[in-house]
């Protein structure tokens, strides 16, 4: 039975060791960009809403506010 054991996994055996832990760090490679992938998205400032310089722009560029109160509001908002 010993014998058995050792003609198995004498020879074989590092190399099917080294090819089960290149394919353990591969998958953990895999796991870890998916995962940065969905972090960084996640963290991301587009948010889908406009920031208040934004409204302010769109405002000024439409004409509801006049040069002076664009000017006043960003000096304020800055």
């Amino acid at each position: 039975m010993m014998m058995h054991f050792n003609g198995l996994w004498g020879i074989g055996g590092p190399i099917i060791m080294m090819i089960f832990g290149a394919l353990f760090i591969g998958v953990l490679i895999y796991f870890a960009v998916i995962y940065s992938r969905n972090s960084s998205s996640r963290f991301s400032r587009d948010t889908g809403e406009e920031t208040v310089m934004e409204i302010l722009k769109k405002r000024f560029a439409k004409g509801e506010i006049s040069k002076d109160e664009y000017e006043s509001m960003k000096n304020s908002l800055l």
